[in-house]
């Protein structure tokens, strides 16, 4: 079956970011927030996925990556166009209406131009180092994701021109605040107050021209794990080596000036299709400090999570609450940190609780649960955690946690040679009247207090006894040799995930072939595995209903004839994170079908390549949840986009009179519940 190629989907997907900056219904500053989650998602595809085709069209004049690498530039090039309209269209209508003005050097007055030439002169110039290039001064490095000011000048009466450059150090803010109207916002770029000052820089010498620049740099590099010695010291040596990787995007200005441009090409080895002209802002997360700044009534309205009432009392109470039955926690709904943050914060202090274990992918840098590991140790408690080294962009902040948990007495594991430790569990060990008593938690999100008030996720703690006793078997996976395959209920990968998940579709397609009600819902950030996918494929074309949510990379797609089929991404206020699978199983009510959540997206790294962990979800209350949640998914009309047989996008227009808005629906049905 055809799919669609995964570098194009995950572009796609961004695009779909895009757009939210691009609609004018959104409050002003949201829109230069995703604006700047447009430039930062960017930054991370082409560190991440653009040195292997680049490398092997150029070396090996491969002519299928080199079409790839065509249609990306063709798809970048436009989305940068797009921005640049959306930048100025906001900057110029929506933000002046509302009192925000980002102004130019030549917007200021005489009396303004005089008080920050002071401020440049005190604040500024001590902490920039230009960078002249001549036979005494190489050409300079140039660290990733760094805005840079590129100067050609020559000396007086010489006509040879002169290569320098001037990073924009990131201790600097983005915006300057310029003293006007107190009602009033008006912002300068640190950037315009440079390039004002570049003869102060450069005294005697004549600025020619300049040009505006940012650079991003391959973070992908081959290791091999089972020849380590010692794998923190090798990821450590990694990070190193990234300040180096090769260069595969360059940012600047429109039409920049082509003798500074073929300078720095020439230097950084960089082609024709690695230079992206953005307009007037190359870094479009600089203007992260205009929304953080701005007034309340041009962001979305603040949500304070719901805290549920099984979480509140004395630590006897909760963990009898725990007990009673599984508790489903739906994040940023309700909060995390009067929720799994607590049950780990009280276990900790907790004179009854033996041990505790964890797995952490990321965490928060002032972690709260990285604390209360501590605590526990010291509190004479077992305490594991296992730490994955290989986080993608958070390897440094993981061994730095790794190294003050080992030193505090914590038991730090850094998972199997070969597989990233993705999974989201914890376990508590509990000495009770009836003997040791466990309770675990299995999420779909990282146990990071930060992104959880903004990501969409869910976690399910239990006390079931085949759950916990899976738990404590994939904890032993993960530190020691086990090779256990067969698990009572969780479905562990590499182990079993892929096996049992193709059986459940396999299920559905017999199920329906012999009358049985059949359904498949699956609602996730990625579906890029292939044989995944042609079941999928199988069981659409068998007759089977069939209802995708992917937020990002879909390459499975509709085929001419699959009117049981859909296909739909929701981008909103909160990024949708969570991970839902049902399967109908045969079931006349759809609430008695099987559901499973976790960590798990339905991609082949996920599968075969990575620790990941998906829990059926099994009381009827949950069930009901999570039905409730995945029917209301699909019936949203604003923010909800379908993909059409060709694998593109078109946006869901409402057609009725009521508009559905899945997140904000949720909102007021936990409001209205106050569970």
């Amino acid at each position: 079956m055809e799919l669609v190629d995964r570098e194009l989907a995950w572009l796609s997907f961004n695009s779909r970011v895009l757009e939210q900056a691009e609609d004018s219904k959104l409050p002003s500053l949201e829109r230069l927030r995703f604006l700047s989650i447009f430039q930062s998602n960017l930054d991370e595809f082409f560190m991440k996925r653009l040195a292997v085709p680049r490398a092997k069209m150029l070396l090996h004049q491969d002519l299928i990556q080199k079409e790839r690498i065509l249609s990306i530039n063709e798809s970048v090039t436009e989305h940068f166009k797009r921005a640049r309209k959306c930048y100025e269209n906001i900057k110029e209508n929506s933000l002046t209406k509302n009192g925000i003005f980002l102004l130019k050097w030549s917007d200021l007055t005489d009396s303004e131009k005089k008080d920050f030439k002071k401020y440049f002169k005190e604040n500024v110039l001590p902490i920039l180092t230009p960078l002249a290039v001549d036979p005494g001064h190489p050409f300079p490095h140039i660290s990733s994701l760094s805005t840079s000011i590129a100067v050609k000048m020559s000396e007086p009466k010489k006509e040879r021109p002169l290569f320098a450059r001037i990073k924009v150090p990131k201790v600097l803010p983005s915006f300057l605040k310029v003293e006007r109207e107190p009602r009033f916002f008006h912002w300068l770029s640190i950037i315009e107050l440079i390039q004002a000052h570049l003869t102060e820089l450069f005294p005697e010498m004549v600025i020619e021209s300049s040009m505006l620049f940012r650079i991003t740099r391959n973070i992908e590099f081959e290791r091999d794990e089972e020849e380590a010695e010692d794998l923190l010291e090798m990821i450590a040596n990694e990070l190193k080596e990234r300040k180096f990787g090769h260069t595969v995007k360059l940012q600047c200005r429109t039409k920049p000036d082509k003798w500074l441009l073929n300078f720095i090409k020439d230097e950084l080895n960089i082609k024709d299709f690695d230079v992206y002209e953005t307009g007037s802002i190359v870094d479009y997360t600089d203007l992260d400090l205009i929304h953080k700044h701005g007034p309340k009534n041009l962001k979305f309205s603040k949500w304070v999570p719901i805290t549920n009432s099984k979480f509140v009392g004395e630590t006897d109470q909760i963990f009898e609450n725990l007990r009673k039955e599984d508790i489903l926690l739906h994040h940023p709904y309700e909060s995390f940190k009067y929720s799994i943050e607590k049950v780990i914060i009280e276990a900790a202090h907790d004179p009854k609780v033996r041990g505790i274990k964890l797995s952490l992918y990321r965490t928060n840098k002032d972690s709260k649960l990285i604390q209360a590991l501590m605590k526990a140790v010291e509190k004479g408690k077992e305490v594991v955690c296992v730490i994955e080294l290989k986080a993608r962009l958070d390897e440094e902040n993981n061994i730095s946690w790794a190294q003050v948990l080992e030193q505090a007495g914590v038991h730090i594991i850094y998972g199997v040679i070969g597989l990233k430790t993705h999974c989201k569990i914890a376990l508590i060990t509990r000495q009770e009247d009836k003997g040791l008593k466990c309770y675990a938690h299995i999420g779909t999100g990282n146990y990071n207090a930060d992104t959880a008030a903004f990501y969409t996720d869910l976690g399910l703690i239990t006390t079931d006894k085949k759950i916990t006793e899976d738990v404590v078997n994939v904890f032993h996976f993960l530190t020691g040799r086990s090779l256990k395959r067969k698990y009572n209920k969780l479905l562990v990968a590499p182990l079993n995930l892929r096996e049992k998940f193709s059986e459940l579709i396999e299920n559905e397609i017999k199920n329906y072939e012999q009358g049985f009600p059949a359904e498949i819902i699956l609602k996730l950030n990625n579906l890029e595995d292939k044989k995944i996918s042609e079941l999928l494929g199988k069981a659409s074309a068998a007759g089977v209903p069939i209802s995708l949510g992917v937020r990002s990379i879909c390459v499975f797609k509709p085929q001419a004839n699959s009117k049981n089929l859909k296909i739909r991404s929701v981008v909103d206020q909160f990024l949708e994170h969570s991970r839902v699978f049902y399967f109908r199983n045969g079931e006349k009510e759809r609430v008695n079908g099987l559901f499973y959540m976790g960590s798990a997206d339905l991609m082949t790294r996920n599968l075969d390549r990575r620790v990941e962990v998906l829990t059926p979800v099994e009381s009827l209350g949950n069930k009901e949840h999570l039905l409730g949640v995945l029917d209301l998914f699909f019936k949203d009309n604003t923010q909800a986009w379908r993909m059409k047989n060709d694998g593109q996008y078109e946006r869901i227009q409402k057609n009725t009179k009521k508009a559905v808005n899945f997140q904000l629906e949720l909102r007021r049905s936990f409001l209205k519940n106050k569970i």
